[in-house]
């Protein structure tokens, strides 16, 4: 709307909202600084009663405590009549250490009002111990007083601080505005009177009182970005005519880059498309209740159907597999896990998994390894099962009625490790001279019957070719079509001694009952997980969703977590924080179905002990459960312990042990010192190894004991170790029973 005579409403002008903004603002300071003022005084009467009270305390108390010593009733009377001298005491009396009153003496409270009583409380009764030579306590001295016996000067104090505090707000106000419109405001309407003529604006005239002010350099300015804004937007059309030409042509050439890269990404893009890691969250139900199916006895007909759903699901997480494989391998995130492992048993179980699938094409499949082949290596055996069972797969699925050959042989030994040649020979198909080129290259066969005659979608061998690269070895083949093929690799394996293996002690230690906490969203994998644990005899307690979780272990204390990682409220990382937060010193294991390695670093960070991928393989889930809940059977230095706590007794030695694991959480915050990758020194490690010898923590001075072997660095690999052995020291000694040794 427009204004009349260039006058806007008058709520609406600058000098109206200044004036109502100036008038609140100072009226809210004002009373924001009496309220202040009051408060101040309120808190220093009530400090001054105090101090007070403390000084005719400590000035009565000696005197008492000699009338009382002496059971002298006279001075006692004297010191009650001379301590209701004071305003504010209203009682007093003196008591012998029998409870016997020496002196007595009260007086009528002064009358305080609702607001005053309100303000400074009830009356209030001091007792003190009265003691002699310290130690021995020979009365005791009471007195009663009133903290309100001064509130109604402050009362009437604080209203007149709060009157004049109104008056001195509003002059401040009046003050502030007049200045405000004859410094700014009056200046400013006079300017917006010559800006708001309805004509096209060309130049604004400038006052002449204010041609060399602030005002006056600000209509100048806003005359020339007149001129500039003139310029620019003649400027600005013939640009745009030029920038629309441009555009047309270049988004003609990104159409076609677009259409180019689009159809060089297709076969990837539509094959990854339909992959999602919550794929293997319904995967890992169905895997788990087929295996249950398995083993419940089923008629032989049952059984081919379960066996045939199974390997179909088995052949859809291959797929998964091999196109997440790939897919971490070009972001560099294919990571191995070197490990000592049993070779012959690792092929002999690899033959005895691919022999079924043989059967069905009615071949044949054998092995044969070298005599100069060592038994145990150090190598991520798993990965190396990824690619031989991968050749195996290939060699089966395009040959019929032939043979398939696995051939493992050591073509060097030096320096303690061996050159391992793996060879997967058949007697199929073969390979066409035209595929040779593109046969390690990822979403490609042979050609286009391949997939028709035998499925697959093309990802076996490039995922084989980026493992062995990633061991730094070489992956090769030879082929001629309807001759079969030889695909062989080679691999650098360090020789390592036999697998350590668990005493009977340990083994036997390990298979005690647990309670175990599965948290899951998924009601089928809570229902499996608990049909496999309470198989094992283990209690299950079970959780939906991470604050679930919290709630159950704080109530049930469980001695393992199965944590899935990815929850609803609260997730499975968030869920470990905040447990090891709360001092909670049970295992936890991740479940998750993307198991990435940031993924797995941000599990362990939290505090997680392991990390398993779904679909969960529960028999090697016990045999992990069961390893790693053998290790506190050997944490403890039994005989140290049980001497201290028959020494002691238990509830003493208990203390003790949880003083010393509080002082060891101590020792290895960034507070001592303690920096991963940074070294310890000798006298912590000493004061560390000696903690930890004293009170019987074996697994903890092992630790120590192999640090100080590694120069004293702690790296992020033994401060994890460092984490967990805690950990595991802290359960052995919650499990630890004092009368059975």
């Amino acid at each position: 709307m427009p204004f009349s005579k260039g006058q806007p409403p008058l709520r609406q002008r600058l000098a109206y909202k200044q004036t109502r903004n100036i008038v609140l603002v100072a009226f809210l300071i004002g009373l924001l600084l009496t309220g202040g003022q009051l408060m101040a005084d309120y808190f220093q009467q009530k400090n001054n009663h105090d101090n007070d009270v403390e000084r005719i305390l400590s000035t009565a108390i000696k005197s008492a405590q000699f009338a009382a010593y002496n059971l002298d009733d006279a001075t006692a009377g004297e010191i009650v009549a001379g301590l209701l001298n004071n305003r504010f005491i209203v009682k007093a009396s003196i008591k012998d250490n029998y409870k016997n009153t020496l002196a007595h003496a009260s007086k009528a409270a002064e009358k305080v009002s609702g607001v005053g009583r309100w303000l400074f409380g009830d009356l209030e009764d001091i007792q003190v111990s009265l003691l002699h030579a310290a130690t021995e306590e020979v009365g005791v001295l009471y007195i009663q007083v009133d903290p309100a016996n001064e509130s109604q000067a402050f009362i009437q104090r604080s209203l007149l601080t709060f009157l004049f505090g109104i008056i001195r707000n509003i002059i401040l106000a009046a003050c502030i505005m007049l200045v405000f419109y004859f410094g700014v405001t009056k200046s400013v309407l006079l300017a917006s009177q010559q800006a708001s003529k309805p004509e096209k604006l060309k130049n604004i005239d400038i006052p002449s009182a204010h041609r060399d002010d602030e005002i006056g350099m600000l209509l100048n300015a806003f005359n020339q970005q007149l001129k500039t804004i003139e310029t620019q937007h003649e400027q600005i059309l013939a640009a745009n005519k030029n920038l629309e030409a441009q555009v047309l042509e270049r988004t003609h050439e990104l159409k076609k880059e677009q259409q180019s890269a689009l159809e060089a990404s297709k076969a990837k893009s539509d094959f990854l498309a339909v992959m999602s890691h919550e794929i293997r969250t319904p995967m890992n139900g169905i895997l788990g209740l087929l295996r249950l199916l398995s083993d419940s006895g089923l008629p032989s007909a049952q059984a081919q159907y379960v066996d045939s759903i199974n390997d179909a699901c088995e052949s859809l997480l291959g797929l998964m597999n091999n196109a997440l494989e790939y897919t971490r391998n070009e972001q560099g995130e294919l990571e191995l896990v070197d490990k000592v492992f049993d070779l012959e048993r690792l092929i002999s179980s690899i033959i005895f998994l691919m022999g079924s699938s043989a059967k069905k094409n009615q071949n044949q499949i054998s092995y044969q390894i070298a005599n100069n082949v060592d038994r145990y290596y150090e190598l991520d055996s798993e990965r190396l099962r990824q690619v031989i069972l991968n050749l195996i797969n290939n060699a089966i699925k395009f040959t019929r009625d032939g043979e398939i050959h696995l051939e493992v042989s050591c073509l060097e030994k030096k320096d303690g490790r061996s050159l391992l040649r793996f060879l997967v020979s058949d007697t199929g198909v073969g390979i066409a001279e035209q595929a040779k080129e593109k046969i390690f290259s990822p979403y490609q066969q042979a050609d286009k019957s391949i997939h028709a005659l035998y499925g697959g979608a093309g990802m076996g061998l490039a995922i084989c070719k980026a493992i062995v690269d990633k061991m730094d070895g070489q992956l090769d083949f030879n082929s001629q079509e309807g001759e079969g093929a030889e695909f062989w690799f080679k691999v650098s394996a360090k020789i390592a001694q036999k697998m350590p293996a668990l005493s009977q002690e340990d083994s036997t230690a390990s298979m005690s009952p647990l309670r175990v906490l599965v948290a899951d969203d998924v009601e089928m994998n809570l229902k499996l997980a608990k049909i496999y644990f309470e198989q094992n005899k283990h209690k299950v307690y079970v959780a939906e969703n991470g604050l679930e979780a919290i709630s159950l272990c704080e109530a049930e204390q469980p001695q393992l977590v199965l944590m899935d990682v990815n929850m609803p409220e609260l997730d499975g990382i968030s869920a470990t924080e905040k447990l090891r937060q709360a001092d909670y010193s049970g295992t936890i294991y991740g479940v998750t179905a993307h198991i990435d390695p940031e993924t797995k670093t941000k599990c362990y960070a939290a505090g997680m002990d392991d990390v398993i991928e779904k679909p969960v393989d529960y028999g090697e889930l016990l045999n992990s459960i069961n390893q790693d809940f053998a290790k506190q059977s050997i944490a403890l230095n039994k005989s140290v312990i049980h001497e201290h706590f028959n020494n002691l007794g238990i509830e003493p030695a208990a203390q003790l042990y949880e003083k010393a694991l509080q002082e060891l959480r101590k020792n290895i915050s960034a507070e001592e010192g303690v920096l991963v990758g940074k070294p310890l020194s000798n006298e912590q490690l000493h004061k560390l190894r000696g903690l930890a010898g004293n009170f019987g923590l074996q697994a903890m001075l092992d630790l120590f004991d192999e640090f100080d072997d590694d120069d004293g660095i702690l790296s992020p690999a033994t401060y994890a170790l460092w984490i967990k052995t805690m950990r595991i020291t802290q359960g052995a000694i919650n499990q630890y029973q004092p009368n059975k040794m």
